[in-house]
C-alpha cells in the first residue's frame, strides 16, 4: 500500500527541502526559484563578457548552491547571445588529457546543436564525427581525418592511438568555435562539474589533466569554462600548476545564503509546490527554525 503524502497536510505535492539542482529544462525543479547570489551571479556574467574566452571557478561546500548559481548564469549568459546547453561536463580523474579535451569538444558540439539545430557544414560534421567516436570509443581509439572537397567535405575514418585525439580534437574544436561565432553566437560557456568529495590524490591528478590540455582547448577565443566543486578541490586543481593558475580567476568561494534569501527560497518553493490553488500553503518550518538552520 502506497504511503500517504504527508506533505498535503501543508498543501505542498513534494518536500521542499530538494536538494536536486535548478535546470532551465527541468519543471519539477525550474530555474526561476534561484534567489540571491546576485554579486557573485553578476560577476561570473561581467567575466564572461570581458574577453574573448574566460576561466573562472566556484567553491564551496557540497549543497550549496553551486551548481544552481552556474545553471543560472549560463541562462544569463544564453540572454544576452551566448550558447550554451543544460549538460554539466563532468571532469574524471581516471581518464587521460585526451578524454577530458574530449569531452570539451562534446560539450561545445551539445550547445551549438542546443542553439542551432540546422547547423551544417564541414566543421559541424568534423565535429560530428569526432564526438561520435569518443562517445563509442571511451576517448577515441577510432578518430576521422577530414578533408574538404569542392562540393562540401568528405571524411575517410582511419586508426589511430587515443593520444591522436590531442592532435586532432584542438583543430577541430577550435573550427567549431568559429562557426558558433559565425553563426551569432557571442561564444561557448561550459560547465564542468564533479569536484566534489576528491581524494588529494584526485584532484592533483585532475589539475594534472587541465594543464595537460591548456593550450590545446582551454585557451580558444569564443570558450567560457566554469569549474564547479568543492573548495578544497577547486583550489587544487585550478591553482596546483602555475600554467593553469595564470589563466583561471580567483576562486568564488560561495558562503550559505543570508536568512531573508533562505526565507524567499522556501516562499518561492511552497508557492511551486502547492497541491491546490485555492488554498494556501502552510509552512512546515517557522522562521525561528530557519535561522537556527542558516546559522
Amino acid at each position: 500500500m502506497a504511503l500517504p503524502n504527508l506533505w498535503g497536510l501543508y498543501n505542498l505535492r513534494s518536500s521542499p527541502y530538494f536538494q536536486a539542482t535548478l535546470r532551465a529544462d527541468s519543471q519539477a525543479t525550474p530555474l526561476r526559484l534561484f534567489v540571491g547570489r546576485q554579486q557573485e551571479r553578476q560577476l561570473l556574467l561581467t567575466t564572461i563578457g570581458s574577453g574573448a574566452s574566460s576561466r573562472q571557478a566556484v567553491a564551496g561546500r557540497p549543497g550549496i548552491g553551486k551548481t544552481t548559481l552556474v545553471q543560472t548564469v549560463k541562462a544569463d549568459a544564453q540572454a544576452e547571445g551566448y550558447w550554451s546547453s543544460d549538460e554539466i561536463i563532468p571532469i574524471s580523474a581516471e581518464g587521460a588529457s585526451e578524454h577530458l579535451l574530449g569531452q570539451l569538444l562534446s560539450g561545445v558540439y551539445d550547445a551549438v546543436l542546443a542553439n542551432c539545430p540546422t547547423a551544417a557544414g564541414p566543421e559541424v560534421e568534423a565535429a560530428q564525427q569526432l564526438v561520435r567516436s569518443i562517445r563509442l570509443r571511451g576517448g577515441g581509439l577510432t578518430l576521422s581525418a577530414f578533408g574538404l572537397g569542392v562540393g562540401g567535405s568528405q571524411s575517410e575514418s582511419v586508426a589511430t592511438p587515443p593520444g591522436a585525439l590531442l592532435l586532432d580534437g584542438p583543430r577541430v574544436l577550435r573550427n567549431l568555435l568559429r562557426y558558433a561565432i559565425g553563426q551569432g553566437a557571442r561564444g561557448i560557456v561550459l560547465h564542468l562539474n564533479n569536484l566534489e568529495n576528491l581524494s588529494e590524490a584526485d584532484a592533483s591528478r585532475e589539475a594534472d589533466l587541465l594543464r595537460g590540455i591548456r593550450d590545446q582547448a582551454l585557451l580558444h577565443d569564443g570558450l567560457h569554462l566554469i569549474v564547479v566543486g568543492t573548495t578544497d578541490a577547486v583550489r587544487t586543481v585550478v591553482q596546483t600548476h602555475t600554467q593553469i593558475r595564470s589563466v583561471f580567476s580567483d576562486p568564488q568561494v560561495l558562503q550559505p545564503l543570508e536568512l531573508k534569501d533562505v526565507q524567499k527560497l522556501l516562499a518561492n518553493r511552497y508557492a511551486a509546490l502547492q497541491l491546490g490553488p485555492e488554498q494556501p500553503w502552510r509552512s512546515p518550518v517557522e522562521d525561528a527554525g530557519a535561522s537556527r538552520r542558516v546559522v
